[in-house]
Formats: C-alpha cells, sequence, structure tokens
C-alpha cells in the first residue's frame, strides 16, 4: 500500500466528526474543514506549533492551541466535514520498533487515554479514521466501530497483528505520541493467476480523551 505526502485537496469530506484531538502534533499532519480550506502543520514551528493555509483555505495561519480547539469542539458537536488527516510515517517505521506482546505492555502512554486508529484509504491514498474506511464499503456497518479505542484494546490490536499477520512491523514515536503497525497480505492464494500482496498501515493517535464515541 504506498504511502505519498499529503499535498492534495481531500477527494471527500470526512463523513463522520474527528475521533478525538491528538495528545500531540507533529509536522506536515493536516487539518481540513470541508467549507473553509485546509492547513498543514509547519516544521520548526516552535512550541505553539504553525499551521499553514493551504490553496482555498480562507483564514491565515493557525496555532496548535486553534487547532485543538476546533478539533474538540467539532467531536464535542459531532459535526461532520472536519478532519485531521495524520502525517503518514516515511519507508521506514519512526520510534521504537516493538517485536512482541510484552513489549507493548512496557510501554508508557503517559496522560494518554485513548487512541484513535487510522488506516490508509486506497482511494485517497491516505490516512483517514476507521469509521470513515469501512463507511466506504458498509456506511451502516461503519456505525458499529468506536471512533476511539480504550489503550487495552489498541495493544489488543497490535499484539494480533505481531502474532498473525505477514511480515508485521510495529514501533512506537513517543514524540509523536503514535504507533504504527505494518504488515503485508495476499488475496487470491486459491485463485491461480490472480494472487497478489500489497501493505497494509495502521496508525493509532494517542488522545487524553476517554474512548468511545
Amino acid at each position: 500500500m504506498p504511502v505519498t505526502a499529503l499535498s492534495a485537496p481531500p477527494a471527500r469530506p470526512a463523513g463522520f466528526p474527528p475521533p478525538s484531538t491528538p495528545l500531540r502534533f507533529c509536522h506536515d499532519d493536516r487539518y481540513e474543514q470541508a467549507d473553509a480550506g485546509a492547513w498543514q502543520r509547519a516544521p520548526g514551528g516552535g512550541p505553539d506549533g504553525r499551521w499553514e493555509p493551504q490553496t482555498g483555505s480562507e483564514a491565515g495561519w493557525l496555532a496548535d492551541d486553534d487547532v485543538r480547539y476546533l478539533l474538540q469542539r467539532s467531536a464535542v458537536r459531532g459535526e461532520v466535514g472536519h478532519r485531521f488527516v495524520p502525517r503518514p510515517p516515511g519507508a521506514f517505521l519512526p520510534g521504537a520498533r516493538i517485536d512482541s506482546p510484552s513489549g507493548l505492555k512496557r510501554l508508557d502512554f503517559g496522560p494518554a487515554r485513548s487512541a484513535a486508529q487510522y488506516l490508509m484509504d486506497h482511494q485517497e491514498n491516505r490516512l483517514v479514521p476507521l469509521p470513515d474506511l469501512i463507511a466506504l464499503y458498509d456506511e451502516n456497518a461503519a456505525y458499529d466501530f468506536a471512533a476511539t479505542l480504550p489503550l487495552d484494546e489498541m495493544a489488543d490490536v497490535l499484539a494480533t497483528i505481531l502474532a498473525e499477520q505477514q511480515r508485521p512491523r510495529v514501533s512506537y514515536e513517543e514524540s509523536a505520541g503514535r504507533l504504527y503497525a505494518r504488515y503485508e497480505r495476499t488475496l487470491g492464494a486459491d485463485a491461480p493467476g490472480y494472487r497478489f500482496t500489497f501493505e497494509c498501515l495502521h496508525v493509532f493517535v494517542l488522545s487524553t480523551a476517554p474512548a468511545g464515541g
């Protein structure tokens, strides 16, 4: 599954409210409003952060506190059309590598209480929240998936990836407040001539908000 830069505008607005407010922001994260444009976090923005307006944005630069407030408000009000898009990792997953479920248990997540799960959307070629991705195939089923997970459930998902998936790679980037998982899946194993392998990417963004939603 390819991972590309987040320079293009979204193909469609978010179908669900933002899952939660990230514990931390990183350069190249994006914040998008369906009616107002998009902002991307610039590198070297200092402790307050600087979010640069992209093409179509009606406002000027934003700070981390501005984006945090807008995401919190839209999550509480259940406003769709707002989207946080985490920066995708490069070819190598950043942070400390995790090779076993026991390694997950030793991690310290600080004040985090939950994690929002993002997956790569093949159509948009970028990370989207799990409910938005499920809705592409079954909109009704998407409402059965919580916007955020308790940390122990996140650890269970990662442990399952490590135990059951092909070529799993998991890491924890503490400075970004994110966990990453990559693995391979093969389709068409029972159909000669149609077998192909692709890469899956999960990004868990830690949050201080309670799980659920």
